[in-house]
């Protein structure tokens, strides 16, 4: 769990800082680039709520990140390099997220390291 949270907040914070400097360099030219540079700055802090371990934050993020993909690749029209990083970014985001979301926060209690039988 750690190791999927851990990769899902990274990706979705790195996603965030992306989306939220190609939005602000680009804010006078759309209201999309506003949109853009919202929805980055919403993915930064998600990200912090995915580091403090929150699992509603993993559900959050994914659907972040897809409505930064949306947003992006649907709506955007011209593509530049900026546009696919975020693309790429915000997808394994939401993966990441997705699968860090359904899996389980606890150890089983067959698993469960205190549960060894007793000799004596």
């Amino acid at each position: 769990m750690k190791t999927v949270a851990t990769i899902a907040s990274s990706l979705v914070l790195l996603s965030g800082v992306l989306t939220a400097y190609a939005g602000y360099a680009l804010a006078a030219a759309h209201a999309l680039q506003l949109t853009t540079l919202a929805l980055g700055v919403l993915l930064m802090a998600d990200s912090v709520a995915c580091f403090l371990g929150l699992r509603p934050a993993f559900a959050a993020g994914a659907v972040l990140c897809v409505a930064t993909v949306l947003v992006e690749g649907v709506v955007g029209g011209s593509v530049s390099y900026w546009q696919l990083g975020v693309i790429a970014l915000s997808a394994a985001g939401a993966v990441a997220s997705v699968l860090a979301f359904r899996s389980p926060s606890r150890i089983p209690e067959q698993a469960n390291p205190m549960n060894l039988p007793v000799f004596g």
